[in-house]
């Protein structure tokens, strides 16, 4: 039998690996489904921070050819905070051979890192036979405009080999400011690369939301691999056997969050509350659950309001 300690170290939503499908998860999906359909080439997906976007990207580049239908070279790159040496072509070039992948990507100058990069990029994308390779930049907000002008020339350089560099910018809201900065002064040329459309990833905004990550805890998860064993069902296995179910009590859980929140002065989501400290509470409430499970298992309103206060700073900032 499977000990708690022996879960802990390997199921994935106690180590924070569990990917919940979310409607911001589908909508991004879909809106990236649309942009590579036309060919844009470039795009800003925006997004109040935790509440999922790096994670959908996770989802994204292990689900490719699922999620988009055909089977995309891509790559994430991670920005970093700009400063007065840490955004030199060298380094810039380097980072973007280790996202590839390359075996040795700080060798050469930043002229052999560059013509590298290009030519990795052209080999992947032949391999596939495909004419589109997809750059999802994360924490874009951080990138500088030299960073920008580097990332064009490899557009420039994959254009003159019949390849489409799809390049998504992913951040905060202040792509958007970037957006308009690039706007002020009039450089057309990357605003038409890099930001000729843009997507916001919203956090949970309503009852139906909050049910839909419930419904995939009972239904749609699994764990392990090939078990069909859904994760409530894996926490609570005498509860599950005898009908409950977590999404049954999402009615519940939704108004003693409110509540919560309300007593804080909290009224509004604005573009929806964070994904993270719903995701902090499942962890907290299997972990419970799994403590207390028996056929006769309930979920009572008190376990729901000691869980959420448990994750409840990290909803402050909505205030």
């Amino acid at each position: 039998m499977t000990t708690f300690e022996d879960k802990d170290q390997i199921h994935p939503l106690l180590q924070d690996n569990a990917i919940f499908p979310t409607r911001a998860l589908e909508e991004f999906i879909n809106t990236l489904r649309y942009w590579l359909m036309n060919l844009l080439p470039g795009g800003i997906v925006y997004g109040n921070q935790r509440t999922g976007k790096t994670q959908a990207l996770r989802y994204l580049i292990n689900n490719i050819q699922t999620s988009l239908g055909e089977d995309i070279p891509a790559i994430i790159l991670s920005a970093w905070e700009p400063t007065v040496t840490s955004t030199t072509e060298n380094r810039f070039f380097g980072e973007l051979l280790y996202a590839l992948g390359y075996a040795i990507p700080n060798s050469g100058t930043a002229a052999i890192k560059r013509r590298r990069a290009i030519d990795f990029i052209i080999g992947k994308t032949r391999d596939k036979k495909e004419h589109r390779y997809l750059l999802i930049i994360d924490e874009a907000q951080w990138l500088s405009s030299s960073q920008l002008r580097y990332l064009m020339d490899i557009h420039n350089q994959l254009k003159f080999a019949n390849i489409r560099l799809i390049t998504i910018l992913v951040g905060q809201p202040e792509l958007l400011m970037m957006k308009n900065d690039l706007r002020t002064r009039k450089e057309r040329h990357l605003l038409g690369r890099f930001m000729t459309d843009s997507h916001e990833f919203h956090g949970l905004q309503n009852l139906n939301d909050l049910k839909r990550i419930m419904h995939s805890l009972d239904n749609d998860s699994e764990f392990p691999i090939g078990s069909g064993c859904s994760y409530t069902q894996f926490f609570a296995p005498l509860a599950y056997q005898r009908g409950w179910r977590v999404e049954q009590d999402a009615d519940l859980t939704w108004r003693v969050l409110n509540e919560m929140l309300a007593s804080q002065g909290i009224t509004t989501a604005g573009p929806g509350f964070p994904m993270q400290p719903f995701t902090a509470y499942f962890i907290w409430l299997f972990r419970t659950i799994q403590q207390m499970d028996s056929p006769e298992f309930t979920l009572t309103e008190g376990l729901i309001e000691r869980g959420l206060l448990q994750v409840a700073i990290q909803f402050q900032d909505l205030g």
